[in-house]
């Protein structure tokens, strides 16, 4: 076997490593040693094509902390000394800011002029994440280093993430050396982000930090916005304007209790696709159609409200930004009465609400085209059943449905119906 495997082209040869798991790629070839002291090897041409059938497609890691990363610094020196080309999926620069926050810095320094640009030559698929610790001190030379690699057209970041650890303390900041991102930035030098996850816990840093004067992102490429968890209140969102690439906008776990076209400035999101709203303290929805200007079209058609305390909905429909919703998560609210729905939905789910239906009174609020209807966990739905079932369908005239949940106080069923 192995004199057939040495006879093979290098190209056949790199081939077929690929298919061999990674642990034996290890094991067979002592990867681990390669970084050491050069010594006489026969096979170490074959051990250079392991070490890159290792990291092909295969997403890695660089990061300051040795128990995340999946590739060191010094296997990327040797990776550089030999010309070793790999050809990840991915790469994530991973970056914790511990106590120590001068050896942070100089890892960001050393990972970003010395490593970015030969990371570069192997795949344009980029990640960061940014983890910092309680008491660390956010000062000017933080964000200025952080940033300023990043304004290269060469670069693409899929995902970009900073997140403070949980059970953090407040941080402390000298407020006079603090800087924001439009300090960083000019209009034509702008950061290629696709996705950013910004779980900051303070929503006064995610304005002062992420926003230009006019409230715009500088994020210009952007299609995928996390600001979960951040303590967004309706004042703070006001002052955010998303840009009109946005597909998918995550605000839940935040602290919102209402939102209005002041609070939330909806008309430029013509191209946006999920909105997650779960887990807030939403209580009333108010959006109408904007007196000035266009208004879409719109391409919104997942919309997640689970978890808030609403007890009426009606009051969204009002804007166009609904206008061709296909899902909307209405579970684990107040809602005692449904209101008609629009056409284009085809799921609705109004589990654990507090709704009183009669079958009399259905015919008019659900859409013909709907196929998932979840009424679960609604304490006035005292009867399951596959007659129950039937009689909702006919009663609502929902021919085209094909889920339905119904359950009572003690047991859930769910029926599966074509």
């Amino acid at each position: 076997m192995e004199s057939v495997f040495f006879n093979l082209p290098p190209e056949l040869q790199q081939l077929t490593l690929q298919f061999l798991p990674l642990w034996d790629l290890d094991r067979l070839f002592d990867l681990q040693a390669l970084s050491q002291p050069n010594v006489p090897d026969p096979y170490l041409i074959v051990r250079h094509q392991a070490l890159a059938a290792k990291y092909m497609w295969k997403s890695i890691v660089v990061s300051n902390d040795p128990d995340l990363a999946t590739i060191s610094l010094a296997q990327l020196d040797y990776l550089m000394l030999h010309r070793i080309y790999i050809s990840p999926k991915d790469v994530t620069l991973a970056v914790f800011d511990f106590t120590n926050y001068a050896s942070s810095v100089a890892f960001m320094h050393k990972l970003f002029t010395t490593y970015l640009p030969v990371l570069q030559n192997y795949t344009r698929n980029f990640r960061i994440r940014l983890i910092l610790v309680e008491n660390v001190p956010l000062d000017n030379s933080f964000p200025r280093l952080l940033f300023e690699p990043l304004c290269s057209p060469q670069l693409n970041l899929s995902w970009f993430t900073i997140k403070y650890l949980p059970g953090f303390s407040k941080l402390q900041r000298n407020h006079d050396s603090e800087t924001s991102l439009m300090n960083l930035l000019t209009s034509t030098n702008e950061i290629a982000i696709e996705n950013l996850e910004l779980h900051l816990f303070d929503a006064s840093n995610l304005v002062q930090h992420l926003v230009d004067s006019n409230g715009c992102f500088h994020c210009e490429n952007l299609r995928t916005l996390d600001l979960s968890f951040n303590n967004l209140t309706e004042w703070n969102l006001r002052n955010l304007k998303f840009p009109s690439t946005l597909e998918h906008l995550n605000l839940s776990n935040n602290q919102l209790r209402g939102l209005t076209n002041s609070s939330f400035h909806h008309q430029s999101l013509t191209n946006l696709k999920t909105l997650d709203l779960s887990n807030n303290n939403l209580m009333r929805i108010e959006l109408h159609n904007y007196r000035n200007g266009p208004n879409g079209p719109y391409m919104l058609e997942t919309v997640n409200l689970s978890g808030n305390i609403l007890s009426d909905y009606s009051g969204m429909f009002h804007s166009d930004l609904f206008l061709n919703l296909k899902a909307i998560d209405l579970s684990l609210n107040l809602i005692q009465k449904v209101s008609k729905f629009p056409s284009s939905l085809v799921s609705i789910d109004l589990s654990g609400n507090y709704l009183s239906l009669s079958f009399d009174s259905v015919n008019t609020i659900f859409p013909a085209g709907l196929r998932k209807l979840s009424l679960g966990t609604n304490g006035s739905l005292a009867t399951c059943g596959a007659d129950s079932a039937k009689m909702m369908i006919q009663a609502a005239g929902l021919q085209n449905l094909q889920e339905l949940e119904l359950c009572g106080s003690m047991y859930d069923t769910r029926y599966a119906l074509y």
